[in-house]
């Protein structure tokens, strides 16, 4: 399908800010960040994305799976080669997952190339879970 982007983009090759909305069919994504870069091959990144009734299942071809979402998440991070180190903070008002509709879920996570580390908390009227932990991540060598 069409995608529309509507925004500014300001800056250079070495930092450049974006405050926008990128519309599809299956609904919009707002979007305010920006990029730096950061050494040779890295790039910084961080930002706040945000949508409402959006069409995650439509979107990723995965219906059956996926509904709506609505969330407004934080993102700061860099990538060097092929390498990402990153924090997410984030809440979803609700995602529809297999048929049902969970509400209330925040998160909060920390990835670099070795561990996995954070929290998510689902506040749904049907089920309340609280999950913290490291992942230790193991490549291949």
């Amino acid at each position: 399908g069409n995608v529309v982007i509507d925004g500014a983009l300001k800056g250079s090759l070495k930092k450049s800010l974006f405050k926008g909305k990128i519309q599809t069919l299956q609904g919009a994504l707002l979007l305010d960040g920006d990029f730096d870069k950061r050494g040779d091959p890295g790039l910084g990144f961080k930002g706040v994305a945000n949508t409402n009734n959006f069409k995650l299942g439509t979107l990723l071809g995965k219906n059956e799976l996926l509904g709506e979402t609505s969330f407004n998440i934080e993102v700061d991070g860099v990538k060097t080669g092929r390498i990402i180190e990153a924090k997410l903070k984030g809440s979803v008002d609700y995602l529809d997952l297999k048929g049902y509709r969970y509400n209330d879920i925040v998160a909060n996570f920390e990835v670099n190339p070795t561990e996995f580390n954070g929290s998510l908390a689902i506040g749904d009227e049907n089920m309340s879970v609280s999950l913290d932990g490291l992942a230790k991540l193991q490549g291949v060598n």
